[in-house]
């Protein structure tokens, strides 16, 4: 259980710590009225897909660790793992469909900035994109989350 615990925290700071992309942070705020806006927003969509996969890759071995772990402790926790990993599979699929959508909402988020301030429309955006990708990281964690709790509740004192 303490284990799993701090190896939740640990790959939970490693993968937020990817979100900040340090050229995208200072990336000009002069306005580029020759260059299009789906041009400039290519290199944050690019890194929110790297990031996706980057997150969901990491939590999936995390996840597959935790369910040798179940494996171990009892028959019942066995039962548990093996369902999550049925959960996992089934909703991977769906996951993946979803990245046009997002990758579409943050294109609106650009534009609507950019109309807004031609200037600073880059510094918004990437507080849109830490923000998603930070909520996205909680979402794949919310399995996790429930497998350590099983863990822990089955786990002597």
């Amino acid at each position: 259980m303490h284990w799993a615990s701090g190896e939740l925290e640990q790959l939970r700071a490693q993968i937020a710590s990817g979100f900040n992309h340090i050229e995208l942070a200072v990336a000009s705020d002069a306005v580029s009225d020759d260059v299009p806006l789906t041009e400039l927003l290519a290199p944050y969509l690019q890194h929110f897909a790297q990031q996706r996969r980057a997150t969901a890759a990491r939590i999936s071995t995390f996840r597959a660790r935790l369910r040798a772990r179940l494996t171990d402790a009892s028959d019942r926790l066995a039962r548990l793992a093996q369902l999550d990993e049925y959960i996992e599979r089934a909703l991977g699929s769906p996951e993946r469909r979803s990245l046009p959508g997002l990758s579409a909402l943050l294109e609106i988020r650009a534009r609507k900035h950019h109309a807004a301030d031609p200037r600073r429309w880059r510094l918004r955006l990437g507080s849109d994109l830490q923000r998603l990708l930070r909520a996205e990281l909680d979402q794949h964690l919310q399995p996790v989350l429930g497998l350590i709790e099983a863990l822990s509740t089955s786990s002597p004192p």
